[in-house]
């Protein structure tokens, strides 16, 4: 069970969008630390790497979690890009501000910084900044992938389980938290017991649950002062996060989590 919370395909096909609308011409590559891809914008058709023409823009797209095999993919493309020489280099980094994982946004920022010191611009979107800190941890503690990678990289506290206590008494769910044990009570809206399962399989700790309802969710972003449409599109994403899919999540949901303009990958070129 791994929850999609990065999705390169989709995010490369925005940008290439946003690109396409805007009538920009010129060289692009497009590096996810899976894949590389070049695009001569004035035909918006990916190929291989040219041995020649000079490079506009370098994008990066980074996961939120970036584990050790995405460092060491990322870092061989970036070699073999360096020659390059890229007029803007523009990394994406979605919601690295939350813990554990500070310590790859600075990982990241100094690997681009020291392949492209020559280049003239660097740029970083980080959207999810402005996201509240309670929710980010709920976000990120729904997954195994990321339990799976905190703990090969030592990372895990049990701090975390403190945090999403506070949160989802925030949030008003009843909560009793016990040493290690978290204990959730409320009205039957939807089934938790995937959630229960992560935190016995990937942390070893006793999740007691009931089913609680999102009924809390929805005064909680008007709260902080969400509009409507942003509130239902949070619980959405909310409610495909705990059900382990984002298939009824809108495919703006980057930009929603980060409410940042609709343009924002495209604006450097």
């Amino acid at each position: 069970m791994i929850i999609d919370l990065f999705n390169y395909d989709k995010i490369e096909q925005k940008l290439l969008s946003e690109l396409g609308h805007k009538k920009k011409a010129g060289q692009v590559i497009i590096c996810s630390g899976e894949s590389t891809h070049y695009y001569s914008m004035s035909l918006g058709n990916k190929s291989i790497l040219p041995n020649q023409s000079h490079l506009h823009v370098l994008y990066i797209l980074c996961p939120p979690i970036a584990s050790k095999q995405y460092v060491n993919r990322l870092k061989c493309q970036l070699k073999n890009i360096a020659d390059y020489t890229p007029d803007k280099v523009v990394v994406y980094q979605p919601m690295l501000y939350s813990f554990p994982h500070e310590y790859d946004a600075c990982l990241i920022k100094n690997m681009v910084n020291n392949s492209f010191a020559s280049s003239g611009q660097i740029f970083y979107i980080r959207p999810g900044v402005c996201f509240d800190s309670f929710i980010h941890p709920f976000l990120f503690i729904l997954s195994n992938q990321i339990y799976y990678d905190a703990i090969e990289n030592k990372r895990i506290n049990f701090f975390m389980l403190d945090d999403l206590a506070e949160m989802l008494i925030f949030l008003g769910f009843e909560c009793d938290q016990q040493y290690h044990q978290i204990h959730l009570t409320g009205p039957t809206n939807y089934d938790l017991e995937e959630l229960s399962f992560l935190f016995n399989q990937c942390l070893n700790t006793p999740f007691l649950y009931k089913n609680v309802s999102i009924d809390n969710l929805k005064s909680f972003y008007s709260r902080l002062g969400y509009s409507y449409y942003y509130s239902n599109q949070f619980i959405l994403l909310t409610m495909a996060a705990m059900n382990n899919h984002f298939a009824a999540v809108s495919d703006d949901y980057m930009y929603l989590l980060g409410r940042a303009p609709k343009n924002i990958l495209s604006n450097f070129v």
